[in-house]
């Protein structure tokens, strides 16, 4: 499916994902991952981005996040992404294009997809050998989500809350929800929305997206088209 014009309506989670041009490695060492969660977690306060969960990779990024305005998303990323280039490019002095053009996203149907899109984008380590255990994976939010480990950069989502009546309860059940990795079908799915800057979710929800936007969410027919982006 070609990538097509980005929407965004204000209040609706979105899965993000930035990647290193030609797959290069964006982040080094610790201090390299320090500076990135650092920028931000400034980012999303200036601009009221919640950032539900979050997973810095070697060499991309996947976030899911919620935007109070049209813009705010598109600038948050815009923002941090350059900002950290320049940071990085004077810390290795270096020259050129860090990042591989802009970000991609997908916008996000509560409750049919948002616990799935936390457990995607938190086995992201495991799933590319790095760790065994999520829990094992220092840059992610999965030590806020699972085990309450205090974070300036985690706001939980309305989902997350409803998962049980106090923080201990709702911990315990997003944990379970890790027992299982995601199915083949919720990964194609999700790869192919967020590749295409489309929606995840039922065909009322893109319907509601399209009377917003103008910008039709519903899958293409006649399958596969090429250029089209693989997600990991």
């Amino acid at each position: 499916m070609p990538r097509r014009n980005r929407g965004y309506v204000p209040g609706i989670g979105a899965h993000v994902v930035q990647r290193g041009n030609n797959r290069q490695n964006c982040y080094r060492c610790q201090q390299d991952f320090a500076t990135y969660a650092k920028y931000m977690i400034e980012y999303a306060i200036e601009l009221d981005i919640k950032v539900h969960a979050w997973v810095l990779m070697t060499n991309h990024i996947h976030l899911y996040c919620t935007g109070s305005e049209k813009y705010s998303l598109s600038k948050f990323m815009q923002r941090l992404s350059s900002r950290y280039a320049r940071y990085f490019n004077r810390r290795y002095q270096r020259t050129g294009t860090l990042w591989e053009g802009r970000f991609y996203s997908a916008m996000v149907e509560d409750e049919l997809h948002s616990l799935n899109v936390h457990r995607y984008i938190e086995l992201n380590p495991v799933n590319a050998y790095m760790v065994k255990k999520p829990a094992d994976y220092h840059w992610s939010s999965y030590g806020t989500n699972a085990l309450g480990v205090e974070s300036s950069v985690c706001s939980p989502h309305r989902d997350y809350l409803a998962l049980g009546a106090t923080e201990e309860e709702r911990r315990r059940a997003y944990r379970n929800l890790f027992l299982d990795n995601c199915s083949q079908e919720f990964l194609d799915e999700i790869r192919a929305a967020t590749a295409s800057n489309g929606a995840l979710g039922s065909a009322e929800f893109k319907q509601k997206l399209f009377e917003k936007t103008g910008i039709r969410y519903a899958p293409q027919r006649g399958g596969p088209k090429e250029g089209v982006v693989r997600m990991e």
